[in-house]
């Protein structure tokens, strides 16, 4: 049946056609608003892109600036080196797009990294730089470990000048956060650091005793230049009892007397309102208050003397830290203690735990080993003078090779002194001291290399578990 015979049901529905064109205008006009906004999209994307490679890259150079701590050392106090000015270059790049992550790596050099000056100075710039000071609550606390870091930022930032502040002022962010961080410390830690701080005190005087001794050559405006110049670096340092004053520190009470030097209250009514904790103690009525002096390896040493059986006794009584004991390992030697207390320091290198909780790096086992070397130079040194004193130098004078050329008592015609003249054998050994010979060392080379084997398994595991690499995302 042909088609147009068939009959269509009444419910069929036709298709509908829109037929309608568009104008070339239309269609040109929707091409470049839709190709237009693509790519604007890809130009952003791609500006969004290369920004985020130059932002990762500057924060790469940054933590480069900084990890150079461990390798070098900068005088952060001076304003004028060359590290500083580098780690400072690099700060500033940094902190125009991300203030935070400054704070954030002064956290990772002080604990991760251990490196406390360095640390201590990237929290004092964050505290002269106004965009870091809001987020400086936040990290300051967990930063700063012991009060000689709590002192030094407060130090370093006046190496800044704010130009908005008289000298020796602190910004109110810093300000804030170290009243707060007081109360952390303990009796312990700020006993430590007054001690060290009265020997920082005694070398300092003596230093500068020496420079007026150099300068009383010196004439007009030269000298008072440098008396200036000593009198503002004078200015930069602080002790715990010149902060405590600067920053109205009241809390804790007990440690705030004690390093101010205040007395301890003569009755009950007076010790109710200093606040003290504990109930008053009328033995002590009147007397100065002072914190206690804290059992150290210092103290001991000072107290008893670089003496074997000082060495022993810290050893027995777990008073001597890894890094004391590493660093004074020439002092341990040469005095002589016993193999049982050797064997002790031996092990204690060789453990991976010790090791690894000690958070040594490797350089600092490096140093160790340069000392176990300038050792067996003096030891090798003693055995060639003994030997060439044997067959020369001593022979002569022991055998009258030099013999005087008085008689009998008193003044003799030649050199000498005293019945037969002593020559100038005797002249020449009075004048010089005692050469130290073989039987004065407490050491020999066998025990020399015993050390090295340790440090190198120390050095081994330093680095393998002491050294972390940076995971995170920059």
């Amino acid at each position: 049946m042909p088609f147009w015979e068939r009959t269509i049901s009444s419910d069929f529905a036709f298709p509908e056609y829109d037929f309608t064109m568009e104008t070339e205008e239309e269609i040109e006009s929707a091409d470049i608003d839709s190709f237009g906004k693509l790519r604007f999209q890809e130009e952003e994307e791609k500006l969004e892109f290369e920004s985020k490679l130059v932002f990762q890259r500057k924060k790469q150079d940054f933590i480069n600036s900084v990890s150079a701590s461990l390798i070098g050392q900068a005088d952060f106090h001076d304003p004028t080196n060359a590290n500083r000015k580098a780690i400072s270059a690099a700060f500033e790049e940094v902190v125009q797009f991300d203030p935070e992550f400054l704070l954030k790596v002064a956290l990772y050099t002080r604990k991760e990294l251990n490196i406390r000056t360095t640390a201590n100075f990237l929290l004092a710039a964050a505290a002269f730089t106004t965009q870091c000071r809001p987020f400086l609550k936040k990290y300051f606390q967990k930063s700063i470990a012991i009060p000689s870091d709590w002192i030094e930022v407060a130090e370093i930032y006046l190496t800044f000048h704010d130009a908005s502040m008289s000298f020796g002022a602190l910004p109110a962010a810093l300000r804030k956060v170290m009243t707060s961080k007081f109360p952390d410390f303990d009796k312990y830690q700020l006993g430590q650091e007054k001690t060290e701080k009265k020997k920082k005190d005694r070398e300092e005087s003596k230093n500068k005793a020496e420079d007026e001794q150099r300068d009383e050559d010196k004439e007009g405006d030269d000298e008072e230049e440098e008396e200036e110049e000593r009198e503002d670096v004078e200015k930069r340092s602080f002790n715990l009892k010149e902060l405590i004053r600067k920053l109205h520190i009241t809390n804790p009470v007990e440690h705030v007397m004690c390093l101010i030097g205040k007395r301890y209250p003569e009755d009950l009514e007076s010790f109710y309102k200093s606040r003290l904790p504990g109930t008053w103690e009328p033995e002590r009525a009147g007397k100065r208050m002072k914190l206690p002096t804290p059992e150290t390896w210092e103290t001991q040493v000072s107290l008893k003397g670089n003496k074997a059986e000082t060495w022993e006794s810290l050893i027995d009584h777990r008073k001597l830290p890894f890094m004391a004991m590493l660093r004074n390992l020439r002092n341990v030697i040469k005095a002589g203690v016993s193999s049982k207390h050797l064997s002790w320091i031996v092990k204690k290198l060789t453990d991976e735990g010790s090791v690894t909780h000690s958070k040594q790096f490797p350089f600092r086992f490096f140093s160790a080993y340069q000392v176990l070397e300038d050792m067996e130079e003096d030891l090798k040194r003693a055995q060639t003078q003994e030997e060439n004193a044997d067959e020369s130098g001593d022979a002569g004078c022991n055998r009258g090779g030099f013999r005087g050329r008085g008689r009998g008592r008193g003044r003799g015609r030649g050199r000498g002194r005293g019945r037969g003249g002593g020559g100038e054998c005797e002249t020449f050994w009075k004048k010089k001291k005692k050469p130290i010979t073989l039987s004065d060392f407490k050491y020999d080379t066998r025990l020399l290399q015993r050390f090295r084997k340790a440090l190198d398994t120390a050095v081994k595991i330093a680095t393998s578990y002491n050294v972390k690499p940076i995971r995170e995302e920059l």
